[in-house]
């Protein structure tokens, strides 16, 4: 769960990149993670994380994102602050919303 491991990455704040994909049993909501701005990789595909991508917004050294097979919701908007992003795969999530328009492409 990524609330139980939230105080253990606290724990490493030069945590630049972090990669949990392919776990089924990994659960969580995003807002667990939003502190960790200094991450550039976030790779959670194929797993339960849940929540919004406005959790992410603060996460302004974000470069890459992988959340695909996941249950996260929100818009391409939510992303807006993170202009250093330039790898996003949100495929096969039913909930997030493709307007890519806003960041330019």
């Amino acid at each position: 769960d990524l609330g139980s491991m939230a105080p253990l990455l606290d724990e490493m704040p030069s945590l630049m990149a972090l990669h949990l994909e392919d776990n089924k049993h990994l659960t969580g909501n995003l807002d667990h993670i939003k502190s960790f701005t200094r991450l550039e990789t976030l790779q959670m595909n194929n797993t339960q994380v849940c929540g919004s991508l406005s959790s992410l917004s603060g996460m302004t050294k974000l470069a890459a994102l992988f959340l695909e097979r996941t249950k996260v919701t929100g818009t391409l908007e939510d992303l807006k602050p993170c202009r250093k992003l330039r790898v996003i795969d949100l495929s096969n999530n039913m909930e997030v919303g493709l307007t890519i328009t806003i960041l330019g492409l």
